[in-house]
């Protein structure tokens, strides 16, 4: 819902957090549901992004190895 927003940093570190006007109202359940689900998501979105920069940095080195033999 965007009602809760957190940035990660490259080790998975928790860097800020983004609670919605309103939200605390709510309740502490609601707010640390919404919270672990941000947290999962930035989790994810960061692992993925992870692995796409492993991947080039493998076709990277491919290429540099491969070309250096011939």
């Amino acid at each position: 819902t965007r009602t809760v927003e957190v940035s990660l940093n490259g080790h998975h570190r928790l860097v800020s957090v983004f609670i919605e006007d309103g939200l605390l109202r709510q309740g502490a359940l609601i707010v640390s549901g919404r919270l672990n689900e941000a947290l999962q998501k930035a989790g994810a979105q960061a692992s993925a992004s992870i692995d796409a920069d492993r991947e080039q940095l493998d076709a990277m080195l491919n290429a540099l190895t491969h070309g250096s033999r011939r």
